[in-house]
């Protein structure tokens, strides 16, 4: 049997939990505080190795983006280190499922929707009054834990306002609920276009 990969000494990866165009989520045991945590690493697979360094700073730009938020509906970061050369996010585990699964598998009731929906609403609240646009709002990036608490993450292609570490476009995200001035070379996108895909997303919903 094939002995977990354990990262600093400490984090014995257990599961992936999922996989994106930005990065992979883990399970993990942090062998240290006896807990489960969940850890995202960079994807490699598909990147040049020129986009490599702008990929690693966005991770870096998503724990940093984290960090500036402090509220109930928003994953806590724990740590961030670097491993051979890429960076990894160590956060809070949530057990539960996105809220594009939910959706998938049955409709979801107006109460429920209402519900997750203000819960959704107040963290980006506090995301945008910590100058970081989400930029990424979308079902599969909303999780409903099993008990009941509900989580806007993955902080990918956010950007912090006055950082100009990356060169990224705004056309980077998922094109369904974008917001019109995410698709206008050299706009201006701030916390609007967040609440647009907001809008768009319990539309869906």
């Amino acid at each position: 049997m094939t002995e977990p990969r354990v990262l600093k000494d400490r984090y014995s990866l257990v599961s992936q939990l999922g996989v994106g165009g930005m990065g992979s989520v883990w399970l993990a045991e942090d062998k240290w505080l006896e807990r489960p945590v969940a850890l995202k690493e960079l994807t490699r697979s598909g990147i040049e190795a020129t986009d490599l360094p702008e990929r690693r700073q966005r991770v870096f730009q998503e724990a940093r983006s984290l960090a500036r938020v402090r509220h109930p509906a928003i994953v806590p970061i724990h740590d961030l280190f670097v491993d051979d050369g890429d960076p990894w996010i160590v956060m809070e585990f949530i057990n539960g499922r996105s809220l594009d699964t939910i959706i998938r598998d049955g409709m979801v009731d107006e109460r429920s929707i209402v519900k997750i929906g203000l819960h959704v609403l107040r963290g980006l609240t506090a995301v945008h009054r910590a100058a970081v646009v989400h930029r990424d709002v979308k079902p599969a990036n909303i999780l409903v834990a099993d008990d009941g608490s509900v989580f806007l993450v993955d902080f990918g292609i956010a950007r912090i306002a006055g950082d100009q570490s990356l060169t990224g476009q705004n056309f980077v995200g998922t094109m369904d609920y974008m917001a019109p001035e995410r698709l206008t070379p050299g706009a201006k996108v701030g916390p609007p276009a967040d609440v647009w895909a907001l809008g768009v997303t319990f539309f869906y919903a």
